[in-house]
C-alpha cells in the first residue's frame, strides 16, 4: 500500500473518508456518459477514489474508462472549443485507457479526471468495492454523493484502515 500512502501524503493535508460503497455493472448495462465525479475548482479538497476489484474486469465486462491527465482541463474548456467531450480528446495529448485488471487489484483516481463506466457485454455482474478519501482541510466539491452518513464521517487514521 506504498502507492496509497504515497497518493495521500502527496495530494492531502487533512484526509477523511466521504464515500464508501460497491460499484455494479449489470450485463446489458450501457456506456456511462463521459463525466468528472466533482466540480473542478481550484479551492475545493482534493478527492480521491479507490476501487477494489472483486472480480476480474477485462473489456467485455465493462472496465473504468478515462481519459490520462484530463484531470487537469479546466471544466470550461469544452464550451470554449464549442466540441463534444469525445471530440476534445481525439488529440496526441489525452489517451483513453481502459481500467483491466484482475481480482484483488487496486485502482484509483482523481474525481476531477473525465471517466466512464463502460458497457458490460459479458454474462456477469462486474463488481467494483470502492472508498473516496477527501482533503478536509479545503471546501467540499459539489457532485459526489457523499455515501457515508453524517454520524460514519470525519477523521480517520487512514494508515490503521489501508493495510
Amino acid at each position: 500500500c506504498k502507492k496509497i500512502d504515497h497518493i495521500i501524503d502527496k495530494n492531502f493535508k487533512d484526509p477523511v473518508i466521504a464515500e464508501c460503497g460497491i460499484f455494479l455493472s449489470y450485463p446489458g448495462c450501457n456506456n456511462q456518459n463521459w463525466h468528472r465525479d466533482s466540480e473542478k475548482k481550484d479551492d475545493n479538497g482534493n478527492l480521491f477514489t479507490f476501487s477494489v476489484a472483486l472480480d476480474d474486469i477485462n473489456e467485455v465486462n465493462g472496465p473504468l474508462q478515462l481519459y490520462n491527465k484530463s484531470h487537469k482541463l479546466p471544466e470550461d474548456k469544452y464550451e470554449m472549443l464549442n466540441l463534444k467531450k469525445e471530440d476534445l480528446f481525439n488529440n496526441k495529448h489525452f489517451k483513453k485507457v481502459s481500467a483491466t485488471c484482475q481480482r484483488g487489484d487496486l485502482i484509483a483516481w482523481n474525481s476531477n479526471i473525465i471517466h466512464r463506466g463502460s458497457k458490460n457485454n459479458g454474462n456477469n455482474i462486474r463488481p467494483l468495492f470502492y472508498f473516496s478519501i477527501l482533503d478536509n482541510s479545503k471546501i467540499r466539491p459539489k457532485g459526489p454523493t457523499y455515501t457515508l452518513k453524517s454520524k460514519y464521517k470525519g477523521k480517520v487514521n487512514l494508515k490503521e484502515i489501508i493495510v
